[in-house]
């Protein structure tokens, strides 16, 4: 049987969600130093939340908005807006 590659439709959002934590760091001043600590991870964990953050838990994500400073509006359209 043939492989398949089947469309995550949430790829976009992913990828706009990784963008903003990472534009809410910056913005703050942060590192992923910083975000890795307050998050209790290591640095390459916080990498991999950024490749996948589908894989973050919900202590990671907490942490990731609270370094980030990202509002209550933003983070529900990351979440599920427009789906």
């Amino acid at each position: 049987m043939p492989k398949t590659n089947l469309v995550n439709p949430w790829t976009a959002k992913d990828a706009q969600f990784t963008k903003n934590i990472k534009a809410g760091i910056a913005r703050q001043g942060k590192t992923y130093k910083d975000l890795a600590a307050k998050a209790a991870v290591s640095e390459q964990t916080v990498y991999a939340r950024y490749k996948r953050p589908e894989t973050m838990t919900v202590k990671e994500f907490r942490a990731f908005i609270e370094v980030a400073k990202i509002n209550e509006n933003e983070i529900l359209d990351l979440l599920i807006k427009n789906y």
